[in-house]
């Protein structure tokens, strides 16, 4: 029986992001109104690190982050 370190196991993964599919007119309206939120934060000097970040507890929109600061957005 051979006997292999964990270091050998070690992957780094990916992080996939799936884009929500919006089809009623309200989500397609929140949809751009987040696309425009994203744009004046990157005009800001804000770098966009997810979009629609879900968990059991809820979604927080956008999640931003600064020289010195996150924004989180809902």
């Amino acid at each position: 029986m051979q006997t292999i370190s964990q270091e050998t196991f070690h992957v780094k993964t990916k992080t996939t992001f799936h884009m929500k599919l919006f089809t009623s007119k309200t989500q397609k309206l929140g949809e751009l109104g987040e696309d425009i939120a994203c744009k004046f934060l990157k005009k800001q000097g804000f770098s966009i690190i997810e979009r629609n970040y879900t968990k059991k507890w809820g979604e927080i929109d956008i999640v931003a982050k600064g020289k010195e600061s996150f924004i989180l957005l809902r």
